[in-house]
């Protein structure tokens, strides 16, 4: 469904309230759930990791195969930092979160807490605890590579002692008496000077080991200590209600783009001439204060208004429409039943009537009848009475109500065969007469989908005018009304978009400023005015021209 600019401003005023609605309800009840919540408080330290004495080839190296940073951040939540934590603290447990990106000297140490001061106490406690932990974790691999050389040196001293005491058994007593005495005891000195040579250098090991230790070791320190957070960073009640807000209002849109989609009701004046293939003669506006009977006459009961107005602008364009072709009877239709095709014959005919034109309504209606309701007057005889009685004269049956050259021609009583007796020759005499007599007739008919008296009633007519209610009748329901006509070979004079309730035609802006003043020929605005007068006369001899 392609939308322009027009459409989107009409759905904008017709689900205005929902737009509106749905984001007060989404950012109040965020509010509401914000603010029940408990405020949370987060602190965090910062350390510094010192790598030792490293080259800018091993520094690379170092962090791209080891990740130091991100070794140390999981190291700095594991169970023996935060147990040692919560130790120093006195409380039975804590919670933090460490963080720091690939290749980085920093890392921080997070904790989240109701108090601002817990918060800041436990984020400090955690970094010196995690700091005291690498230094033990070095010192402890420092001690294991010495303990190793020590005893290297002390198992070698003791063999050197060992020798001595050999030595000095041999040289006592005079020294060795023999050859072979004299040549053990140069071995032994030698064995001795060897092993002395080897304490020198595990000596000369163990300060180089001592030495790297304290130039190559990795170091840990707290550059920024923990400090208790001025102000909750949860929940965040504004953003929050934004943030709500914001939903419900995606929520609302999606809703009314789903209505819309689903909605295959008629609502736009040039959806209405796209689907019938014929123009618009006028959109008429949702009538106020109607009810049955003489106020659904709104030319005369509110003649300012809008409506009022509408059926005006209705009657013009049906003269223009007629300077082509004259349009001496007219039929007006429906798709449908409750579409408002009878109310607006009545305020036409009236209107007509108003300018001057000698205006004649038949109701053809011969299922359900409406215009002697609206015009307050009997239906025991009427278009049926003459259809049954061709001796009859039709001004025996038309009523002329209390407006000035219009005469009424109700149904009569209601037969078992509508469509039969309207397809009579009859009905093409009758109709004659009268278009003889008047300079327009209007003929109220049946919806054309529910039954085929409009067709038959239409082909006898200068054409007919198709009456759609916005927002009501069905898309295809009036496309196929459209064709029904345009099959039959009907002149389709136009089509009135009735009951519009959004106000998307420019016209209506002007509607009341045009008509705040009182329209001449207009009769007074009192359901009364549309009572009958007196019968109707016989042909009139008006010389208003046709329209």
């Amino acid at each position: 469904m392609e939308l322009d600019l027009k459409q989107l401003l009409r759905m904008a005023r017709q689900w205005w309230w929902l737009l509106l609605l749905a984001p007060l309800i989404g950012g109040f009840t965020a509010h509401y759930v914000g603010s029940q919540r408990t405020p949370l408080y987060s602190a965090s330290a910062t350390l510094f990791i010192s790598p030792g004495s490293l080259t800018p080839d091993n520094y690379n190296s170092i962090f791209a195969s080891q990740n130091i940073a991100q070794t140390y951040a999981t190291l700095a939540t594991s169970a023996p930092v935060l147990d040692a934590a919560a130790k120093d603290l006195g409380l039975p447990s804590v919670g933090a979160s460490a963080s720091a990106s690939d290749k980085s000297l920093f890392m921080s140490v997070s904790a989240i807490d109701t108090n601002p001061e817990r918060a800041a106490a436990v984020a400090n406690a955690v970094s010196d605890e995690f700091v005291k932990y690498i230094q033990q974790q070095s010192a402890a691999q420092t001690a294991d590579v010495r303990g190793k050389i020590d005893a290297q040196i002390k198992e070698t001293n003791d063999k050197i002692a060992d020798i001595e005491t050999q030595i000095a058994a041999l040289q006592a007593n005079g020294g060795p008496k023999t050859d072979s005495d004299r040549q053990h005891l140069q071995s032994l000195q030698n064995t001795r000077d060897g092993l002395v040579g080897d304490i020198s250098q595990l000596q000369i090991t163990a300060r180089q080991i001592d030495v790297e230790q304290a130039t190559t070791q990795t170091r840990l320190s707290v550059t920024s200590p923990a400090l208790a957070p001025s102000a909750p960073f949860a929940p965040q009640t504004k953003r929050s209600t934004l943030l709500g807000a914001f939903a419900g209002l995606m929520i609302a849109i999606g809703a009314v783009a789903l209505l819309e989609y689903l909605d295959n009701s008629v609502r736009t004046s040039d959806e209405l001439s796209r689907l019938t293939g014929s123009a618009n003669l006028a959109t008429i506006a949702t009538a106020s204060r109607v009810t049955p009977g003489g106020r659904q006459v709104y030319v005369l009961t509110d003649p300012k208004s809008p409506s009022a107005e509408a059926i005006r602008l209705l009657r013009a364009n049906l003269e223009f429409a007629a300077a082509a072709k004259p349009i001496t009877s007219l039929a007006v239709s429906s798709a449908g039943p409750g579409e408002g095709k009878s109310t607006l014959t009545a305020n036409l005919a009236v209107v007509m009537a108003q300018a001057g034109f000698e205006t004649v309504i038949i109701d053809t209606d011969l299922r359900k009848p409406t215009q002697h309701k609206i015009f307050g007057i009997g239906n025991d005889q009427g278009l049926t009475t003459l259809l049954s009685h061709p001796k009859r004269e039709w001004q025996s049956t038309a009523v002329r109500v209390a407006v000035p050259r219009l005469s009424l021609i109700p149904s009569g009583p209601l037969p078992p065969n509508p469509a039969d007796l309207l397809s009579l020759d009859r009905f093409d005499e009758l109709l004659e007469q009268v278009t003889d007599a008047a300079d327009v007739v209007l003929l109220d008919t049946s919806p054309v989908l529910a039954v085929s008296d409009p067709l038959v009633v239409a082909t006898k007519t200068s054409g007919v005018m198709l009456v759609c209610r916005a927002g009501n009748t069905r898309r295809d329901a009036l496309r196929r009304a459209a064709a029904s006509f345009h099959q039959g070979g009907i002149r389709l004079v136009g089509t009135v978009l009735n009951n519009q309730k959004a106000r998307e035609d420019a016209g209506y802006y002007y509607y009341g400023y045009y008509g705040s003043e009182p329209t001449p020929g207009h009769a007074a605005s009192s359901p009364d005015a549309v009572r009958p007068a007196a019968p109707a006369p016989g042909p009139s001899s008006s010389a208003v021209p046709r329209t």
